[in-house]
């Protein structure tokens, strides 16, 4: 069984930017809009320093009443099929250390 949560993206975002590197956020889609807004929602909040909980309610607006019928920040987890094999996993691991150390760049 395999879940990537709004938390899951916070917690890995909080330990990129431990690494105290260059970072460039670039945003995706989602199966559900409402979900997708909560979820970079939440990151954008980490990315500028903040922390958004779960918990928090969202702020009226115009689109209010299509985040129903939770109006906080929280996305539930669901029961999916985890289709990552072990060795694709280990693949995409090794190649995200392989640029920790990755000299910074200065000139821009």
């Amino acid at each position: 069984i395999f879940n990537l949560t709004p938390d899951a993206f916070v917690e890995c975002l909080k330990l990129a930017i431990a690494w105290n590197r260059p970072l460039m956020l670039l945003g995706g889609g989602g199966y559900s809009h409402t979900d997708s807004a909560r979820c970079w929602t939440r990151i954008t909040a980490v990315a500028c320093g903040a922390d958004i909980s779960a918990n928090q309610d969202i702020p009226d607006h115009r689109f209010y009443t299509e985040y129903s019928p939770a109006f906080d920040m929280r996305v539930d987890a669901m029961l999916l099929q985890d289709e990552n094999t072990q060795q694709h996993i280990d693949e995409v691991v090794s190649e995200i250390e392989s640029h920790k150390s990755a000299p910074l760049i200065t000139d821009y």
